[in-house]
């Protein structure tokens, strides 16, 4: 199960993660969907630039997530080389 977190991308990567679900791509069928909390999820994919003020919001959302669990950066901003990425706001 998946719990998607936007950290403040321009949304074409949740467009992206939204398709999977739709009937061409019918990801349910494989037991995979997006899922409104975390404590149902396993894997945390995330979108957009993570900043220094989202920081704290992703080690929440991680830390309510049973074990195991995955955190997947999905997209160019979240993996801090996209155009929405500013290095003064950028977390360590």
């Amino acid at each position: 199960m998946l719990r998607h977190v936007d950290a403040g991308s321009c949304n074409a990567c949740e467009q992206e993660l939204g398709a999977t679900v739709a009937p061409q791509y019918d990801l349910q069928r494989f037991g995979i969907d997006i899922v409104a909390s975390t404590r149902h999820a396993d894997v945390l994919p995330v979108t957009g630039p993570v900043t220094k003020r989202m920081e704290a919001a992703l080690l929440a959302a991680y830390a309510a997530m049973p074990e195991p669990r995955l955190v997947a950066a999905l997209g160019d901003c979240a993996l801090g080389c996209g155009v929405l990425a500013d290095s003064a706001e950028l977390a360590a």
